[in-house]
């Protein structure tokens, strides 16, 4: 090994610690929310066992030049669009945001795909919902999934 690369793996160490602590940040102190799932592959090829996951709050597309989608949410914490936003639009007290990460011209929320254990596709099939963890900045987190009811699906315990 050189001398430099010493230097080097600590950096990646560091980035990846500070990426770690960022989304356990928002786990714990973002406001949680339900966001529908619009229908998707339940699985995704030459990817093993991985959902590909679309949010119908943003299904139809954010216009160019959206960096934000901002939501309300009803009674349930289920969110729902309200309008596409830039950094300077003002929102309202009761609105949220949530920033929208781009590839293209696709937008997406905090991440498209969800890994699951090999062999237990059927259970995660019956996802309707993501939870979301989403701070004041807009930085969101997907921290589970969820069925029609809402009622959050697990990993089955393993049996040994």
């Amino acid at each position: 090994m050189g001398p430099g690369c010493g230097g080097g793996l600590a950096l990646t160490v560091l980035t990846v610690v500070g990426l770690v602590v960022d989304k356990e940040r928002v786990r714990a102190g973002g406001t949680p929310m339900w966001v529908e799932l619009a229908p998707a592959d339940p699985r995704a090829p030459f990817q093993g066992d991985f959902m590909r996951l679309d949010y119908e709050i943003v299904r139809q597309g954010a216009p160019v030049g959206a960096e934000e989608v901002v939501v309300e949410l009803d009674e349930d914490g289920v969110a729902y669009r309200v309008r596409w936003a830039g950094p300077a639009d003002p929102a309202n007290p009761h609105e949220l945001r949530i920033d929208l990460e781009r590839s293209g011209r696709h937008a997406r929320l905090a991440t498209d795909g969800f890994l699951f254990e090999e062999g237990s596709a059927e259970r995660w099939s019956e996802a309707r919902y993501g939870q979301l963890r989403v701070m004041p900045s807009g930085r969101a987190v997907l921290v589970g999934l969820a069925d029609e009811a809402r009622q959050p699906l697990s990993a089955p315990r393993r049996r040994w």
